[in-house]
């Protein structure tokens, strides 16, 4: 069996939790919340798994029909690498419970599909968004998009993360107009957008352009990278390709 296809421990457990019997008793003798776990432990979360798994294939369906053209990909039937990313896709997607990542997958497969690019992109592009959240990805476009700066980011998209503490870094904040992180994202505390944004500058999506100019510090001016971009591109919903 392929590593891939071992069911995971949260399925093992479920699929043996019903002839665990000093377990669930364990379980319902919790107070207040016993018995709802038991309930949903034992029946596994086959019913969210399902239609998950119907609405990313859902979203596949309208993506690929709203194709201006046919699929370039072609002998689809004998394809190892698709198979790999249609079933590694489709195993990502029961796992959340965004409906908009799991759009986010169809994309990458319907991507593939329609300019039959080199396999490594995609599946690069799907285990990436299997690692981020929705937060992450929020951020990451609101930065990739942000306002041309002028000096010292000339020509730069560039968005500002408040510091902790004010400091002057001697940078002419006159001089360019950069995207306010805290202003554009909403509903999230700025604890976890300072940790989000630290997780996209560790894995090369985001850049740290505040040090080195000026008395410039870290974690507070960004800018999105071309791997952001490449990256954006991939999960883009839009499928008029």
């Amino acid at each position: 069996m392929d590593e891939d296809d071992k069911p995971t421990k949260l399925e093992k457990l479920s699929a043996q939790y019903g002839d665990l019997t000093v377990i669930r008793a364990i379980i319902q003798a919790i107070p207040y919340v016993g018995g709802p776990l038991d309930t949903l432990m034992s029946n596994g979360g086959q019913k969210w798994k399902m239609e998950r798994a119907e609405h990313f294939l859902t979203s596949l369906d309208e993506q690929m029909r709203m194709l201006a053209t046919p699929p370039k990909l072609t002998d689809l039937v004998t394809s190892e690498e698709l198979y790999d990313l249609v079933h590694y896709s489709l195993e990502q997607a029961v796992k959340t419970r965004s409906s908009e990542k799991r759009s986010r997958f169809a994309s990458i497969v319907r991507r593939q599909l329609a300019e039959a690019l080199k396999w490594e992109e995609s599946e690069a592009a799907a285990h990436l968004l299997a690692d981020l959240s929705d937060t992450d990805i929020k951020i990451l476009d609101e930065i990739a998009n942000a306002p041309v700066c002028g000096t010292p980011f000339d020509g730069l998209r560039v968005a500002e993360l408040e510091l902790e503490k004010p400091i002057d870094d001697k940078i002419p904040c006159e001089t360019f107009k950069p995207l306010n992180i805290f202003g554009a994202i909403t509903g999230i505390s700025q604890h976890a957008i300072r940790m989000s944004c630290s997780d996209l500058v560790s894995r090369g999506l985001l850049k740290d352009e505040g040090v080195g100019r000026y008395g410039g510090v870290a974690m507070h001016f960004f800018v999105a990278t071309d791997g952001a971009h490449w990256f954006l591109d991939w999960i883009k919903t839009d499928s008029k390709s």
